[in-house]
């Protein structure tokens, strides 16, 4: 088995398990095959390991679609955390609940807030 080979089965087994971040991994792995296989030239699917810097997580966050920088050119930029990413850590809080200043950071690190599907008990409604 080859290291491509050994990191696509580890992130099945992680999408398998749960992992919401594997499992978008997996889906735009697909879709880049089912993009380059629909060339009628042969064409080979590479991935790109990037090692993030210490303390900083951007890039790969990025990479993943994660998170997107919102005014990169600017001393104002910011990492905007995707929807989808904030349902996902929402639901593995279980029982426990956010402050509603933690709340508040919540949406504030939000891309787009209207369109998170938050939770019953959630009080900061996203303006």
């Amino acid at each position: 088995m080859n290291m491509e080979e050994a990191f696509l089965q580890r992130l099945t087994e992680l999408a398998a398990k749960g992992d919401n971040a594997a499992a978008r991994a997996i889906e735009l792995i697909r879709d880049e095959h089912d993009k380059n296989t629909a060339q009628e030239e042969p064409h080979y699917v590479s991935i790109d390991w990037q090692i993030p810097t210490p303390g900083s997580v951007n890039g790969a966050l990025e990479l993943l679609r994660m998170a997107k920088t919102l005014d990169g050119n600017r001393e104002t930029a910011r990492l905007m955390i995707e929807p989808w990413l904030v349902e996902a850590a929402l639901a593995r809080l279980e029982d426990r609940r956010l402050s509603r200043e933690d709340q508040k950071t919540v949406v504030k690190a939000t891309r787009t807030p209207r369109k998170v599907r938050w939770p019953d008990w959630w009080e900061e409604v996203p303006a």
